[in-house]
């Protein structure tokens, strides 16, 4: 004997529902971004061979807890926090013409936002500033002499950031010029710190001379850390 079963309609309906559904795309995962590590940029600092002949590495470890002033008052800046820093300085102090070279590489937490820090305090510095003769230790002075400043962006070999030129002119009776510039500069996770400075006694050095020699070793500096 047959009987009917009636099979209530919200069980068919959660039947019809139950059908595997088809897998979704595959999450991508996207790669960390390149960054630097200490280790690599303590092998790529400059060296005086690299800068070129006559050059010699100082003996004396260069301070990593201030940075170069970037204003005409001299006042120093604190280093960024962060991992430790990389610095080196090299001189050709016995050379015509005494010049020097410090870098300095810092791994910031944040290395784009430390070069905007940095450029708004040069940004507020005063353009020019006159000195006054000052007296020595060794009993003469100092001449007096004119500095001026400018702020510049600057962008090389995938290096982000700025420039600070400094440009010094001393008293008639003692023609001279001093001419020193820093490069404040980031790439991924790295803060770049530059600075090179030059001083002519007896006369003015040229503009086109400081600006080749200054352009040869910042492309040397960011070739060295690419």
């Amino acid at each position: 004997m047959w009987r009917s079963v009636t099979v209530p309609a919200a069980v068919l309906s959660l039947a019809a529902c139950t059908t595997p559904a088809a897998p979704g795309p595959a999450a991508v995962v996207s790669p960390a971004p390149p960054a630097y590590t200490i280790g690599a940029v303590k092998a790529a600092l400059l060296t005086p061979q690299q800068i070129g002949a006559g050059w010699r590495a100082r003996t004396a470890p260069t301070d990593v807890t201030e940075l170069p002033a970037l204003c005409i008052d001299g006042a120093g800046v604190a280093a960024p926090a962060g991992e430790p820093a990389a610095a080196t300085t090299t001189s050709d102090w016995g050379g015509e013409l005494p010049q020097s070279v410090i870098q300095y590489v810092f791994l910031p937490p944040s290395a784009a936002g430390t070069t905007a820090d940095l450029r708004a305090t040069a940004e507020a510095c005063p353009a020019a500033q006159s000195f006054d003769r000052e007296p020595t230790a060794e009993g003469r002075y100092r001449p007096a002499y004119e500095q001026t400043m400018t702020v510049a962006d600057l962008t090389v070999g995938g290096w982000t950031g700025f420039q600070v030129r400094h440009h010094q002119e001393y008293e008639p009776e003692h023609t001279g010029s001093g001419d020193h510039v820093i490069a404040v500069l980031h790439r991924h996770n790295a803060l770049l710190v530059l600075r090179y400075a030059i001083f002519r006694y007896g006369e003015v050095t040229p503009a086109t001379e400081f600006s080749r020699t200054w352009t040869s070793i910042l492309d040397k500096a960011v070739t060295a850390l690419a």
